[in-house]
């Protein structure tokens, strides 16, 4: 994948002159949604809808976990790192939140490691990127366990080290995450009420929004990142906004485990939203299929959702 036409704008003016920039920013968003005759309210996941951030997210993954299990990485073959980033791409759907990376990482090497032990073991082999992926859901948990692992410390952790390599090397930090052709164009010019709802940290969100050149999104509260809560209580709680009262609600979204999450432990909230799965982001095609024949989930192409970003949903 091609490095992004970032030109990323370091944070380090005065302190007046960011205050400044940030209240017109604030000033010219709401001034522009009040002025907009826009009947659409719009929330925006960000990774697979907004921006490509698969291969960071890997890279970091193979970072954090290099670090954190050194005995284990301590000597890695020199094709090592890329057959595990090489299975990562594959299993990009499975990940909901980006610890996730750094235990597939693990398990991803120590694969490699155990198949070259059983190499002259002819009845074993390493799980395939379908098992993986058939049954993320109960091996996350289990592999948790047995290597005695706590959820909120990796949580942590995985932030720490990419806040290291964007302190270190920011450029090399935003170089692989590549925003989807069209999107800042489209959140730029867009009229509509815009709030992003991630599970990724706000101030990773922010900092590829602002290097790619879009700072609509700059005014506090207009990000939902990690840490706010499971996003049918964020759509919960943004559909009580008096910017969304008589508009047409939008949710889009590139995990159908994500729709389908919403819908089952809180129709009421599914019901309030135009309920949207992307056909380029990290789903499969099983996945865009369900979407196709669920009655209350629409898919939606790139090029339709960037013009409905722009000039609005059908009626």
């Amino acid at each position: 994948m091609g490095s992004p036409p970032f030109a990323f704008e370091l944070a380090s003016a005065s302190a007046s002159a960011s205050a400044s920039a940030s209240a017109s920013v604030s000033v010219s968003v709401s001034a522009s949604a009040s002025a907009s005759p826009s009947r659409d309210f719009w929330a925006l996941d960000f990774d697979g809808v907004c921006c490509d951030t698969e291969p960071e997210s890997s890279l970091s993954g193979w970072r954090a976990a290099a670090q954190r299990w050194p005995q284990l990485f301590y000597n890695p073959r020199p094709d090592d790192k890329e057959r595990v980033l090489k299975k990562m791409a594959k299993l990009r759907p499975i990940i909901e939140t980006g610890y996730e990376n750094m235990v597939l990482v693990r398990l991803m090497y120590e694969e490699i490691l155990a198949s070259r032990a059983r190499e002259k073991d002819t009845g074993s082999r390493p799980l395939t990127v379908g098992e993986v992926m058939t049954n993320w859901d109960t091996l996350l948990p289990s592999l948790l366990q047995r290597w005695d692992l706590d959820r909120a410390e990796l949580v942590e952790y995985f932030g720490a080290v990419r806040d290291a390599w964007m302190e270190e090397d920011l450029d090399g930090w935003l170089a692989p995450n590549t925003m989807y052709p069209g999107i800042v164009d489209a959140l730029n010019a867009s009229p509509h009420e815009l709030y992003i709802v991630t599970t990724k940290q706000t101030r990773f969100a922010q900092a590829l929004l602002r290097a790619a050149g879009c700072h609509r999104f700059e005014e506090e509260g207009r990000i939902f990142g990690l840490g706010t809560g499971p996003k049918r209580e964020t759509l919960a709680a943004l559909a009580t906004y008096a910017s969304a009262q008589g508009k047409r609600l939008h949710f889009i979204e590139d995990r159908l485990a994500t729709l389908d999450n919403i819908r089952d432990k809180t129709p009421d909230v599914a019901a309030q939203w135009d309920m949207l799965l992307c056909d380029w982001g990290y789903n499969t095609p099983p996945e865009r299929q369900a979407a196709e024949d669920a009655p209350d989930v629409r898919t939606i192409s790139l090029p339709k959702f960037l013009g409905e970003l722009k000039h609005g949903s059908p009626p």
